[in-house]
């Protein structure tokens, strides 16, 4: 079964990858519910089902993607792929941040954008092979604006300076470190 739910996982990704959103959506549920294989493209499926659900496409629901992005990051097989873990607590933290598919938590959201930056020293001194550069100014970002507008933690104009400044050396923020 398991390599069915995996056929299954490539078919749907490569919809998503050219914007078959209903198709892909659909192929995602099988390989996440049909097969029952237990495997990681059963949790990698509800990723990307979360994923639909949250940029509502084809179906906007953001409590489902609350749920589907929770379950990925306490799956034991995604835990072993830090990509999906990574991306889903990301999203999670956006969700407490913006209070859709769960109740507003901004301190609950700058902890988990924490943890993932926190996480990061794992990544370069391991056999692990993922590492996402974007992912981890991504993080720096929201951290940076939590300490700047006191979201989740006591304003901290020197925390939100510091990390403003390591921004301004990534491509995708030197424009908008120091608006």
């Amino acid at each position: 079964m398991e390599h069915l739910c995996e056929d299954m996982f490539f078919v749907a990704l490569k919809d998503y990858q050219c914007e078959k959103y209903e198709t892909s959506f659909e192929k995602f549920e099988k390989a996440a519910y049909k097969y029952k294989a237990n495997s990681r493209y059963e949790v990698y499926a509800k990723y990307y089902l979360a994923l639909h659900y949250k940029l509502g496409k084809p179906i906007k629901n953001d409590k489902k993607a609350y749920e589907l992005f929770n379950e990925v990051i306490h799956a034991q097989i995604a835990q072993s792929n830090s990509r999906y873990n990574d991306d889903a607590k990301y999203m999670l933290a956006k969700c407490y941040e913006s209070g859709q598919g769960v109740g507003k938590d901004c301190k609950r959201a700058f902890d988990i954008y924490l943890d993932l930056l926190g996480d990061k020293s794992h990544y370069e001194n391991s056999n692990k092979k993922y590492y996402n550069k974007e992912l981890e100014d991504d993080v720096k970002f929201k951290l940076a604006n939590c300490y700047s507008n006191g979201q989740g933690v006591a304003k901290n104009d020197n925390k939100a300076y510091q990390l403003y400044l390591d921004l301004s050396k990534s491509k995708k923020y030197q424009i908008n470190a120091f608006k």
